[in-house]
């Protein structure tokens, strides 16, 4: 019943087209971003593809009792971080505290000698008295010297030769440098770095602390200038007095470049390397942590944010082979229909928010002892919203697609499967024809009782200890309830979002107290009375044969929306003579074949599903208006040609088993109007012939229905209708009328 694609492809316009290839690549472009999304939350959120996922540091501190046994899953080998601390600390405390000599103040130090000499020599050239000699000294040179240094100076006989000895003593001094000590300085080495530029070149020297001169040690301990000097015992105390005054600290404390030393000490330094054996036992239960143990647990927890390259390879393997499956059970033949576009959006999402929330709780939620991850999962509000928005059949495909996805995570992955899987695909089944919200609350307390019987057989099969079952049911049987109430309060924002035709939304349209029926039941009685019985008969037969009955009734009620507003020119509304007896056929043909565009319109402007309006507009498909094709036939003049499409309707042929059963429906139930004393056998060859009409005309070819499905139509339209004309005796004589098909 399907036509060649070569003869389908020439109807569809360019622009469909283009909006079609636009739809696929937005459609690829989202598959992409959910299988990141998934890999990421995997790989990132979950810590699945790390070799101690397990391990969550915050369920440890030292001084408290071990929850669970910690055993190591293989040799591994880790860094004392605390030894290796220790030891850094050590390697930079032996570094030397570096001093840096400031050649500035030598200059200076210098200079000031120089011109002491200069002036000391020329007054005692000119044979100054002593107290002129340290006046004129304590004006060029304030603060040098005292008047008893200057006396004891002019007790020197030859002073030419010490002063020039001393010059050469000082400038000695001053270049090896005159260290000053922080006395906040702690050093614990025997030597200390010296830098200082020679020539334009930084220069660096060891000196030991026993070799370092001080401004104390020059001044205070004269010794020390025989040792630097090797001049003569009787010179020294006057040597001394004279480098002891002018001697300035010109070597200081580099806080910046020692502390970059040590610290390029501390990198330096080899981390101290421990190993840890396979089947190890690190902390046992019921025993208290203790600071050597949480050293080994924080290294287990370091290498859980170490990436394991094997296992990333195999998630990712088995994300494609989960995406895999999704496609194929997402289409036909497993699915009778590929659901649209947006729907599988929403999908796509709700299965990423599951895979999100499952890796949330693994990485931050600790179970309790014996609990797989998916008691806390809302595995069965997924697939309740699922089968409500699109079908059960769907709902049961992502049971097995979000279990299987959960393969993905470390753990407990048989008890996550077993879990998810019952749990989903028990909430899908539960809302199959539910009718009434009140039934999600109903619904999420069976998925209570479920999970709880689930959960507990699994501790059973494990020979768990007793406090396992407490929080087992507990936690279980509350997400079956929250399952439940959640679907309750997001089930009318998906509707509003998808527009789509759920059992509670074909519920309140099938309500004939709405304004509009109302209006149709004034204005246009016949087709009201008409749609009803088109309703009955389309509900009947879709059930029948496994389809969506409530929507085959809905959109029989809103199938001839399209007439109210022009009622009299349709013939069941029709009281006092038929107007298109004042009409050429061509102008009747546009009038009854606008209804059609007119309810498109009308269902448009009501907000109506999308499969609702689908029922609308192909109602009629594009079948044939043979009676004023045969009256036009009779009208036309000898040189005009007609074309039988002019006479046909504009639509498309049925596209889903709904949509057909309303056609046939509604082709029946019009046509049997015209029988007169119909029997069960008559009956049942006219709707025969009715049927096959529309398969020969082409109007089947897209609707999915098989013989078998037109023969469970027949026997279904063919029960409701005997029982509304009763079986009657057939006479010879009596003939049949075929109805205007209209």
């Amino acid at each position: 019943m399907k036509e060649p694609t070569k003869n389908r492809n020439k109807y569809i316009k360019p622009e469909r087209i283009k909006h079609a290839l636009l739809e696929d690549k937005l459609f690829s472009a989202a598959t992409l971003a959910a299988f990141v999304i998934f890999y990421v939350s995997v790989v990132f959120l979950s810590g699945s593809g790390l070799v101690f996922s397990g391990v969550k540091l915050s369920n440890y501190e030292a001084g408290k009792v071990a929850e669970k046994d910690i055993v190591v899953e293989r040799d591994l080998e880790y860094i004392d971080t605390k030894a290796t601390e220790l030891k850094r600390e050590a390697g930079a405390m032996l570094v030397e505290p570096v001093f840096r000599v400031t050649d500035s103040i030598t200059d200076r130090v210098l200079g000031s000698y120089n011109k002491f000499v200069d002036l000391y020599i020329k007054l005692l050239n000119a044979d100054e008295s002593a107290s002129e000699i340290f006046l004129k000294l304590q004006t060029a040179l304030p603060g040098y010297f005292s008047r008893q240094q200057i006396d004891m100076l002019l007790e020197y006989k030859e002073p030419i030769d010490l002063l020039f000895e001393a010059r050469n003593i000082l400038e000695a001094i001053m270049q090896n440098g005159v260290v000053s000590f922080p006395e906040n300085l702690s050093i614990n080495v025997d030597t200390i770095e010296i830098l200082r530029w020679i020539n334009g070149e930084k220069v660096s020297e060891k000196l030991a602390l026993k070799d370092t001169l001080t401004e104390d040690v020059i001044k205070n301990a004269p010794d020390q200038v025989q040792e630097i000097s090797g001049i003569d015992e009787a010179a020294q105390p006057f040597a001394a007095l004279l480098i002891g005054n002018f001697a300035e600290e010109n070597t200081f404390y580099d806080s910046e470049q020692t502390d970059t030393n040590r610290k390029r000490a501390r990198e330096q330094v080899e981390p101290v390397v421990k190993k840890i054996v396979k089947d190890e036992v690190i902390v046992k239960k019921g025993f208290i942590i203790t600071e050597e143990d949480m050293i080994k647990i924080n290294a287990i927890g370091a290498y859980s944010d170490s990436t394991n390259v094997t296992n990333l390879l195999g998630k990712f393997l088995l994300l494609i082979i989960v995406f895999l499956v999704t496609y194929n059970l997402l289409k036909p033949p497993v699915l009778l229909k590929t659901p649209a576009k947006t729907r599988l959006y929403v999908v796509f999402v709700l299965y990423v928010l599951f895979i999100l929330s499952a890796s949330l709780v693994n990485r931050y939620l600790t179970p309790a002892e014996g609990l797989p991850v998916a008691v806390y999962l809302p595995a069965a509000l997924i697939t309740m919203l699922i089968s409500i928005l699109l079908n059960t059949r769907t709902g049961i495909i992502s049971a097995v697609i979000l279990s299987f996805s959960l393969f993905l995570l470390p753990g407990d992955q048989v008890g996550n499967f077993i879990f998810s899987f019952v749990s989903g695909v028990f909430g899908s089944m539960i809302v199959y024809k539910a009718e009434h919200r009140i039934t999600l609350i109903k619904a999420g307390l069976i998925i209570s009782l479920i999970n709880v019987l689930t959960i507990v057989t699994l501790g059973l099969i494990r020979n768990t200890e007793f406090s396992y079952y407490l929080d087992a049911v507990v936690i279980s049987a509350v997400n079956g309830f929250l399952c439940g109430i959640f679907t309750l309060g997001l089930l009318p924002i998906l509707e509003h979002i998808l527009n789509a035709p759920t059992p509670f939304r074909l519920m309140e349209l099938s309500d004939l107290n709405t304004p509009l029926f109302k209006r149709m039941l004034i204005l246009a009685p016949g087709t009201y009375s008409h749609s009803v019985s088109v309703a009955n008969l389309a509900e009947t037969a879709a059930k029948d044969i496994g389809a969506n009955a409530l929507l085959a009734r809905v959109g029989a009620y809103y199938h001839d929306i399209g007439k109210i507003d022009q009622a009299e020119y349709f013939i069941e509304n029709q009281k006092e003579g038929n107007k298109h007896d004042e009409l050429k056929a061509t102008l009747s043909t546009a009038v009854i074949k606008s209804h059609v565009k007119i309810g498109f319109e009308k269902a448009k402007e009501l907000g109506l599903p999308d499969e609702v309006i689908e029922i609308i507009s192909q109602h009629h498909g594009s079948g044939k208006i043979s009676y004023f094709y045969m009256k036009a036939l009779k009208e036309q003049k000898a040189e005009n040609k007609l074309s039988p499409d002019d006479f046909s309707y504009t639509g498309t042929p049925p596209v889903s088993r709904e949509a057909a059963v309303v056609m046939l429906a509604d082709t029946v139930e019009a046509a049997t109007r015209t029988l007169k004393n119909p029997t069960m056998s008559k009956l049942e060859r006219f709707v025969w012939e009715l049927i096959m009409e529309k398969v020969s005309s082409g109007q089947m070819r897209n609707s999915g229905l098989t013989f078998n499905d037109l023969e469970t139509i027949k026997q279904s339209f063919v029960q409701i209708l005997g029982g509304s004309f009763h079986t009657r005796i057939e006479y010879p004589d009596q003939k049949e009328k075929s109805g205007k098909d209209e």
